[in-house]
C-alpha cells in the first residue's frame, strides 16, 4: 500500500483479505490502517495522534470499523470466528427489546 492518495476502503479491505486477526479486532484493523497513513504507535505520542486525528491525516475510529462491517456484510470471506457468535447476540438483543424478528 504505497499510494500517496490512499483510499480507506481499499486499506481496510487490503487487511481483511491478508491479514485474518484482523476480521474480529477493530483494535488491530485500526493499528495496522494508522500505520499504513504514518502514525506508529511506538514512535509517537497520544498528543502526535490527536493531532493527525483532527487534521485528518489518519482515518476516523468509526470510520474503520465502519467499512469493515460493510465490507464483511457484503464478503462473508472477510468475516472473523466471532462474526456468526456476535450477530446471533443481536437476535437475542431484538428479541429483549420487543422487535418482531
Amino acid at each position: 500500500m504505497e499510494s500517496k492518495k490512499l483510499i480507506l476502503k481499499q486499506v481496510v479491505e487490503h487487511y481483511l483479505k491478508n491479514r485474518p486477526e484482523t476480521r474480529d479486532s477493530d483494535l488491530k484493523l485500526t493499528q495496522l490502517v494508522w500505520e499504513t497513513y504514518g502514525f506508529i504507535a511506538p514512535k509517537e505520542t497520544a498528543f502526535t495522534l490527536l493531532i493527525m486525528l483532527s487534521r485528518r491525516s489518519i482515518p476516523q475510529f468509526d470510520s474503520i470499523s465502519r467499512w469493515r462491517r460493510r465490507l464483511q456484510q457484503m464478503h462473508p470471506e472477510y468475516r472473523g470466528k466471532l462474526w456468526d457468535k456476535r450477530h446471533g447476540l443481536q437476535e437475542n438483543a431484538k428479541a429483549e427489546l420487543g422487535y418482531n424478528t
